[in-house]
């Protein structure tokens, strides 16, 4: 969201994001548009995503005027269908995961007709739709009445590395979640004496670190805004990209971090999910792994021990690095909201 609001305002238009209050509260201070970040009462289950719903509505109602209302995946979708309704504004869509097939809505039925109901109903407002990748655009395609575009996640360009002391094996960012299989990483680091930087928040964070609080070559590390992360994942010699590729919207997904850790020139360990695999193919820039122990320390040691590999995946890498970039896409984005205006 940083890079999309960062390219509109560049373009002069006025960008204000209204999100839920987290724990990294550095980032507001640090956005050239405006950002406000509610508090709410309850941060989990049916009433969370009903009051952040209402408290959207509330909050944006009270401007003046609204252009453009782009909900972000489907637990915002509602809310920004009706303030296009109400406020007669353009409805945009920005769909980075197959919302309906998370893991966590794995085995809850009901909760996954909740969840079809709100994407379907909030789809009827919707003028323009992009996502992140050919299995996501196929799925929304069939729910939306025009075809998505497709809007990788790329990073902007990053200077080249300077050389990096690696102070760590491997690095992990994103969300501490379910479908990330962040239990294997944990018990294989535990048990290999592999060191491990792990960068995010989430649902398991507290779990994890409980777990492994007396292993000193495990830091977790928490929420770090996007300035510092750059540099921590540069002293990594390894990037860990490994998703449960039984969930749907996993083994659609294209991570974000797929591409930071090209940017940061280190090689990845992925999972054979289909899209991770797809771009994997033509210039190899990661090993995969199957989602088990025994394969996952073997891909570890073969990219420590191993330097020809290393080095080859390191010179893929050097070519993707100018290829994934956000300044290869952004007039894309452009387009699709500049039509409006």
């Amino acid at each position: 969201m940083r890079r999309i609001c960062l390219t509109l305002h560049n373009r002069g238009h006025h960008v204000l994001v209204v999100g839920r209050k987290l724990n990294i509260q550095g980032e507001a201070q640090q956005t050239p548009y405006k950002l406000q970040l509610l508090e709410l009462s309850y941060y989990h289950g049916p009433l969370f995503y009903f009051m952040l719903m209402k408290r959207q509505i509330e909050y944006v109602q009270r401007l003046a005027k609204v252009d453009i209302i782009s909900s972000v995946d489907s637990d915002t979708i509602l809310a920004a269908s009706k303030i296009a309704k109400t406020m007669e504004a353009i409805h945009i869509h920005d769909s980075h995961e197959w919302f309906t097939e998370v893991p966590e809505l794995k085995g809850k039925p009901v909760k996954r007709l909740v969840w079809k109901w709100a994407e379907r109903k909030g789809f009827k407002t919707v003028r323009s739709a992009y996502t992140v990748s050919e299995t996501l655009k196929t799925y929304y395609d069939r729910i939306s009445a025009f075809e998505l575009q497709i809007i990788p996640n790329y990073p902007k360009s990053e200077s080249p590395v300077t050389k990096q002391d690696k102070k760590v094996d491997i690095i992990y960012q994103g969300a501490i979640n379910e479908g990330r299989c962040l239990e294997i990483l944990l018990a294989v680091c535990a048990k290999e004496k592999f060191t491990l930087r792990l960068c995010g928040e989430g649902d398991l964070l507290e779990k994890l670190k409980s777990q492994y609080k007396n292993f000193n070559h495990i830091e977790f590390m928490g929420g770090i805004i996007p300035r510092d992360l750059h540099a921590l994942t540069c002293e990594a010699r390894i990037g860990y990209n490994v998703l449960d590729n039984t969930s749907a919207s996993y083994n659609g997904a294209l991570p974000n971090k797929t591409f930071d850790y090209i940017q940061s020139e280190i090689p990845q360990i992925i999972s054979n999910s289909k899209e991770l695999t797809r771009i994997n193919t033509p210039l190899q820039f990661a090993l995969e792994t199957k989602t088990e122990m025994l394969d996952l320390t073997k891909k570890i040691k073969k990219l420590l021990d191993d330097g020809v590999k290393y080095q080859e995946l390191y010179g893929n890498i050097l070519q993707l690095k100018k290829r994934f970039i956000w300044e290869k896409v952004e007039e894309e984005l452009i387009e699709i909201y500049e039509q409006y205006i």
